[in-house]
């Protein structure tokens, strides 16, 4: 049996060996405060892992995923007036008394539900260095509008007649002559997908500054079409190809508008993050500069329908002012971005979030301010003056271009392991 002063003696011995070998805490921070993989925030005690991530020391958690639904808004598109209605002796010509524009105005699809997912890695332990990623979509929205006439009035298609240098019409439906109906269809996606780097350049136990490098990629796809079919009754005729055809003749037009916007670029930003506890607060602001590619199709088709046989042919009606189009155009361009983020973790590897976002595009093409009202009737072949002269077409139509914005809501989970 050991001696009381001995076994005294061995007990110090041993305390202070225990108490050698527990590390020392990093400079600076506080023994119980730990920073989180992605900037998440700075925790104290709660069974939450204190590696002093960022501050010299291993990072336990090396990778991220998060996935978020969105509410977002995008910008609308303006039609220009391509339907009227009105009595029989305005003819639906706009201007003339009793016709008036249908079918014009804005375009605006409201709040679309999508999605967006992100991810990536830190590539060092003391996360200086990350590669991440992301990619967002809209899912494809469709209105579709068909207008008729009401009984006694008329249905048409409004046009400023360059032949005779006034507003004209070309009539759908007309009381006891001819019944017929009009519909347009308005169809647009929007997606995107980025991939860089994350290089973090400022970083204390509750904030951090980042700068953000992205290839930035975005697709806006828009459609327009406007159809038309007009069928003779027993007191009228309708015409294909300048010639003149009785009941139960059918004319059926349609004009058709895609254009595949095609955004390709470099972005630079900041990343402000501030972390309080199990909060996180985010700011993103970018700028991309690229090119945007316009791939525009414009064409038409008119087919008569009568007694079982159809015959076809082109153009249609309001792109009677172009011949069947497929052009490419690039433009120069910038997409200023900015995120909002605030997050709460609920587990050391489980964080809920909510936030904002808003995306800027120049120099986008849209199919609605591609269309040509300035028509001659000597173009078009369901007029009865088809074939005559007619100067005036437009092979090589000049693009217009406009802005583009979608701004919206966020709310999503991230994990991080």
């Amino acid at each position: 049996m050991l001696s009381r002063p001995l076994g005294a003696i061995l007990a110090v011995v041993v305390g202070v060996s225990a108490a050698s070998a527990q590390p020392a805490p990093f400079p600076g921070l506080p023994p119980t405060a730990a920073s989180f993989p992605d900037g998440v925030g700075v925790a104290t005690d709660g069974g939450i892992s204190t590696a002093a991530v960022g501050m010299g020391g291993p990072d336990p958690y090396r990778w991220w995923l998060s996935a978020e639904y969105m509410l977002a808004y995008t910008k609308s598109t303006s039609l220009v007036p391509l339907v009227s209605v009105g009595s029989v002796a305005s003819g639906g010509v706009l201007g003339a008394g009793g016709a008036s524009p249908l079918g014009g105005g804005d375009v605006d699809f409201g709040g679309v539900s999508g999605a967006r997912f992100t991810g990536g890695v830190w590539l060092d332990g003391c996360r200086a260095y990350a590669l991440d990623w992301g990619v967002f979509f809209l899912p494809r929205q469709q209105t579709t509008t068909t207008f008729s006439a009401n009984p006694g009035e008329v249905l048409a298609r409004p046009f400023f007649d360059t032949a005779l240098n006034v507003e004209n019409s070309r009539r759908i439906a007309s009381p006891g002559l001819f019944t017929g109906s009009v519909t347009n269809t308005y169809r647009s996606l929007f997606w995107g997908a980025e991939l860089g780097t994350r290089l973090r350049v400022l970083e204390t136990p509750t904030f951090a500054l980042e700068q953000l490098f992205h290839f930035r990629y975005y697709a806006l796809e828009e459609s327009f079409e406007s159809s038309d079919r007009s069928a003779a009754l027993a007191g009228g005729v309708v015409t294909f190809n300048g010639q003149a055809f009785g009941p139960p003749a059918e004319v059926r037009v349609s004009d058709f508008y895609s254009v595949q916007n095609r955004w390709y670029g470099g972005s630079a930003g900041l990343r402000f993050m501030w972390t309080p506890g199990r909060w996180e607060f985010r700011l993103d602001g970018r700028l991309g500069v690229g090119t945007m590619q316009q791939n525009v199709t414009i064409e038409g088709t008119t087919t008569l329908a009568n007694a079982g046989a159809e015959a076809t042919t082109r153009p249609g009606f309001y792109t009677a002012a172009q011949i069947p189009i497929k052009t490419t155009n690039y433009r120069f361009s910038l997409a200023p971005d900015v995120q909002a983020r605030l997050g709460y973790r609920v587990t050391d590897w489980l964080m809920v979030t909510a936030g904002y976002q808003f995306l800027y595009l120049t120099d986008v093409a849209r199919p609605s301010d591609q269309i040509i009202r300035r028509l001659n009737p000597g173009q078009i072949p369901s007029s009865q003056t088809f074939g005559a002269a007619a100067p005036g077409i437009n092979p090589v139509p000049n693009i217009v271009s406009t802005d583009y914005w979608m701004h919206g809501l966020t709310a999503g989970l991230m994990i991080t392991f």
